[in-house]
């Protein structure tokens, strides 16, 4: 049976390999000898290849001048890293020719296509990896910690691995840039490891982070990805590299079901997660709910994001309760089957979910009374009546449409945020304490998950 709790004595200080002092700092992977082939020419030049963050986290290569000169335009290529033995599909976005009396050159930047591995077959003890852009924790010091505890680390398991998660050094410093103008920066960095202590290749690392990504991000509640992945030895040397890069969100202040100050219920999450994950079948429906969850917790607009939780749950709806509940048939699922609203109603009752629209919470105010007014009996009519309103755009629609009160609508996406959480909190087994946020007043506060 999986563990599922912060072991009694966490390991020593965990450092990153790479680090940002300041929102979107470039984070330099290497500087030397960097070669391209295209079509028929291969050159080389001093130049180097980084992390950078416009629009999100990228490689990006930079050689100034190559040799020979040769013909390269804006295109796909292959960066070459000789010293490294490595090459990766690359895409030239700028090439550069310069004219002098004497001679000709060409330069060239573009951006790394795929990520770039180092040492493809080897296998580490561990892995080292880097975290963007996640919430600032704080762990509770227990009367019992060892003189290397740290408060800013948490440890899980699930799957048969081990991941220790911990704040890097200045964290503040890094934060308080972010609050004040947003952007990308490494705020944790972790640890890997097989719990029975096996070897990790890049490639069974990868697989790893595909569900932390999906992980972290739900509990972030926007994409903050595992990045920049080092494997260990024994003797604590470095013996591949992984320069994968993920989507990630720039920093905002975004609602989550996570709190910040109990981050240990990532160790009572995380052994359901991985139990779905590893089900194929399953996967597919936790990557979609997942990413359509976070989408519409990052929306700018109200209407995206309902139509988006809309969707999400209808999938999970369909999945659970036809697939692995029994509890519907494909038929309830086609026109003239059950009702949006009698579907979302039945996948809450299935998790003990309450569908009653009041009484008024501090955020969810004037929702209830809308729907007093317009008749509708309980959250699951209420949320799709506005939701067709949204999404079907004929006149009688519109016309209900402007009647609504903005406030209504916003606390609308609130409830659907609200059942979206819990359905997949509840369907990957998770028990414990989490942030409401239609009740949420003070920073710290939570409640059992109901």
């Amino acid at each position: 049976m999986e563990k599922n709790t912060v072991p009694e004595r966490p390991i020593a200080g965990l450092l990153p390999v790479y680090t940002t002092s300041a929102p979107d700092e470039t984070v330099n992977l290497c500087q030397g000898r960097l070669g391209v082939r295209q079509g028929g020419y291969y050159g080389e030049g001093e130049g180097t290849l980084d992390v950078v963050w416009t629009s999100g986290p990228h490689l990006r290569f930079d050689i100034p001048s190559l040799t020979p000169f040769g013909a390269v335009g804006a295109a796909d290529c292959v960066l070459a890293i000789p010293s490294l033995n490595a090459e990766a599909v690359a895409t030239i976005s700028n090439a550069r020719l310069s004219c002098g009396e004497r001679e000709r050159s060409v330069g060239v930047r573009g951006d790394v296509s795929r990520n770039v591995v180092i040492g493809k077959n080897a296998t580490a003890r561990h892995v080292i990896f880097h975290v963007v852009n996640f919430w600032p924790y704080l762990a509770p010091r227990p009367a019992n910690a060892t003189p290397e505890y740290h408060v800013g680390r948490v440890v899980f398991e699930g799957g048969g691995w081990r991941v220790t998660l911990q704040t890097v050094p200045d964290l503040q410093q890094l934060l308080d840039s972010l609050h004040a103008s947003s952007g990308y920066g490494i705020t944790h960095a972790g640890k890997a490891e097989r719990i029975d202590g096996t070897p990790v290749s890049p490639e069974d690392a990868s697989d790893l982070f595909n569900a932390l990504h999906s992980f972290l991000s739900f509990a972030r509640g926007s994409w903050s990805p595992p990045i920049l992945y080092i494997g260990v030895a024994q003797d604590g040397s470095h013996v591949w590299q992984d320069w994968s890069v993920r989507h990630a969100s720039p920093w905002t202040f975004v609602s989550t079901w996570f709190p910040e100050h109990e981050p240990q219920c990532l160790a009572r999450l995380f052994p359901g997660f991985m139990r779905v994950w590893l089900d194929q079948d399953r996967r597919d429906i936790l990557q979609v709910a997942i990413y359509w969850y976070v989408e519409a917790n990052v929306a700018w607009g109200i209407e995206s994001a309902v139509m988006l939780c809309q969707s999400g749950l209808e999938r999970l709806a369909y999945y659970i309760m036809v697939h692995e509940k029994s509890r519907l048939r494909e038929d309830d699922f086609r026109p003239r089957g059950l009702s949006a609203a009698d579907r979302l109603r039945r996948l809450l009752a299935e998790f003990g979910l309450p569908t009653a629209i009041g009484p008024p919470k501090l955020r969810v105010q004037q929702l209830p009374t809308l729907a007093v007014a317009q008749g509708w009996s309980d959250a699951p009519e209420a949320l799709v009546q506005l939701r067709n309103s949204i999404v079907h755009p004929d006149q009688r629609n519109l016309q209900r449409l402007a009647k609504y009160p903005v406030a209504a609508r916003i606390e609308a996406l609130t409830v659907w945020l609200w059942y979206f959480e819990l359905v997949l909190l509840k369907w990957l087994g998770f028990s414990g304490n989490y942030v409401n946020r239609q009740t949420i007043e003070f920073n710290g506060e939570t409640e059992p998950v109901p």
